[in-house]
């Protein structure tokens, strides 16, 4: 089974996003409804505003409450799918920013022969930006301007090795932000993604 998962939590403003994205999936990615699901992270407050929204969509789609309250939470939410109790129904995970349009056949990606070890994405960036990370990186033992990736869109395997990197990504903010004080990135979370990711 594949799962594609979005997040809509902070900003009711983000459910017209959603419908957006909803709407891009339903014309143009030829979702196979035996085999994909959508997965919508987001509040029990904007769930029934977005089950009236989506109501005029034939397509398999599933919620997951959780209860977040800052910017920061939210943008840290997608790191909590391995949380999901239904995970384990799935192999191949696909998240996206509400702010993406499908513009072809998601199967084209579901179809690909993708490593267990390695999260795809689009390539965006450098880790010497603090967009990506720059704050953690040792530019002693690399180059600044190695390529990094955008967090908007991100495609791996359900397995114990990409467990394993959202853990270690969760466990490195909750020690930067909430034990150590410092200060939240201005690209939330992405940063902790990237430099997780390619460490």
């Amino acid at each position: 089974m594949n799962l594609i998962y979005m997040c809509v939590f902070h900003q009711k403003s983000y459910i017209n996003l959603l419908k957006l994205l909803i709407t891009s999936i339903s014309v143009k990615a030829n979702i196979n409804k035996l085999t994909t699901d959508i997965l919508i992270l987001t509040t029990s407050e904007f769930k029934l505003l977005i089950e009236k929204e989506l109501a005029c969509f034939n397509l398999p789609i599933y919620y997951y409450e959780l209860n977040l309250n800052s910017i920061f939470e939210a943008g840290c939410a997608r790191l909590n799918i391995f949380k999901y109790e239904n995970i384990n129904k799935y192999n191949n995970i696909l998240y996206l920013d509400t702010d993406i349009l499908v513009n072809n056949d998601i199967n084209i990606l579901f179809n690909l022969d993708i490593s267990l070890d390695k999260i795809y994405a689009l390539e965006e960036g450098i880790i010497g930006h603090e967009y990506c990370g720059s704050q953690f990186f040792d530019f002693t033992k690399l180059d600044t301007n190695q390529s990094a990736f955008t967090s908007g869109i991100l495609y791996f395997k359900n397995n114990e090795i990409i467990i394993n990197l959202f853990n270690s990504i969760l466990s490195h903010i909750n020690e930067y932000i909430y034990i150590n004080k410092n200060s939240i990135p201005i690209c939330l979370d992405q940063p902790f993604i990237v430099y997780n990711s390619i460490s």
